[in-house]
């Protein structure tokens, strides 16, 4: 913290009077400066690359960074493996999750100059070490973010204190690559479930999967009448679950148009296995 600003804060504990206290705080509001500048105006194509290689081989491809806006944008480049957490995902840094390709990558700079209107490549390579005990899935991600301009950063000393707030723009690049001939594919619904919330009843499940390599499932649910008849129908949107992770699917029936009576639901998933799995629960619709 700056002296000045200590010294205020300071005084304004000292001082007992709220009068006092209110002066001191104005004078602080007075002496920072905020700035909000604008985010950045580059784009990044992020749509996630999918590669099955053998040990021994290697990919050469590229990432786009294209500059819309009117003045030049500073990128940095940079490789992370990452994984999924509750709400989220956690990255990491390179080599440190048993599966993480960005150890395996190079990138053919770590910084990007893009002029107003202009585009430029960043090249990556994927280099699958020659080992044969390798197997199944493992991914990373390449990442580009913006740098702030010169003109915006804090200069050590300044006899006025500032504080920027300013919004960092990073797009991430997501990574998958298969050790071809090592894939096992296998996946279960755990349980099922039916909730009833604010919104309605909610039918759900919890997909496992338990194999060796991502799956991209394609699931939907099917509710069915008494005597077999399906007359509500919706998918979900794909979601991809790494190995040894899972994924609750949910439904909510608010559009169903549910009449009084008994029905079972199916919540089915098409993972590119030879047969598909479903869960199943009963709905009861009273009065």
């Amino acid at each position: 913290m700056h002296p000045t600003v200590q010294k205020l804060l300071a005084d304004c504990l000292r001082e007992k009077g709220r009068f006092v206290l209110l002066l001191s705080l104005a004078a602080m509001l007075m002496l920072l400066s905020v700035a909000f500048p604008a985010e950045a105006a580059f784009s990044v194509s992020i749509a996630p690359v999918e590669l099955t290689l053998k040990p021994g081989e290697s990919f050469t491809g590229f990432a786009l960074a294209t500059n819309n806006g009117e003045e030049t944008e500073q990128v940095k480049v940079y490789l992370g493996d990452w994984q999924p957490v509750e709400n989220g995902t956690k990255y990491l840094e390179p080599g440190v999750h048993p599966r993480g390709l960005a150890h395996w990558m190079k990138i053919s700079r770590s910084r990007v100059t893009l002029d107003a209107g202009g585009a430029e490549k960043v090249f990556y390579e994927i280099s699958i070490p020659e080992n044969s005990e390798l197997s199944g899935s493992y991914w990373g991600m390449l990442f580009l973010e913006d740098v702030p301009p010169e003109a915006e950063r804090l200069e050590p000393g300044e006899e006025v204190p500032q504080m920027a707030i300013r919004t960092v723009t990073r797009y991430a690049l997501k990574f998958y690559v298969n050790i071809e001939g090592t894939e096992e594919s296998k996946a279960t619904f755990a349980s099922s479930s039916l909730e009833a919330t604010e919104e309605g009843l909610v039918v759900g499940a919890l997909f496992e999967n338990l194999g060796n390599v991502w799956q991209r499932p394609e699931v939907w649910l099917e509710v069915h009448s008494a005597n077999g008849e399906v007359v509500y129908r919706a998918e979900h949107r794909l979601k991809t679950v790494l190995p040894g992770d899972e994924f609750q699917y949910r439904f909510p029936l608010k559009d169903a148009g549910l009449e009084k009576g008994s029905y079972f639901a199916l919540i089915i998933a098409d993972y590119q296995a030879p047969k598909l799995i479903a869960a199943q629960c009963e709905i009861d619709i009273g009065d």
